[in-house]
């Protein structure tokens, strides 16, 4: 299975961790630690994981609120964003057909 995270998603990523570090030392890196254990849970059975809307499924990062939405196609795995819980509700949505 591949997964691929599209630039959306990546820099999603790189924001959060930034904020994070300014935050506190250190805890950016914490983040992006727990974000991709996430990703890589998706391994093993990304189907388990609930649909949130049409395809998009949701994994919460431990620790911290966010969550990696993605879809499933096949043997392939897009991360389209990695989203902060509580902020910006559907910002994502048009990434869908990327």
């Amino acid at each position: 299975m591949n997964v691929t995270v599209l630039n959306g998603a990546q820099s999603d990523l790189s924001d959060a961790q930034q904020w994070y570090n300014a935050q506190e030392s250190g805890l950016g890196d914490k983040f992006t630690n727990a974000a991709q254990a996430a990703i890589n849970d998706l391994l093993r059975d990304p189907e388990s994981w609930p649909i949130i809307e049409d395809e998009i499924r949701r994994h919460p990062v431990d620790s911290f609120p966010f969550d990696i939405l993605f879809a499933v196609e096949n043997n392939d795995i897009d991360v389209v964003a990695v989203a902060d819980q509580r902020r910006r509700p559907g910002y994502w949505k048009d990434r869908i057909q990327e």
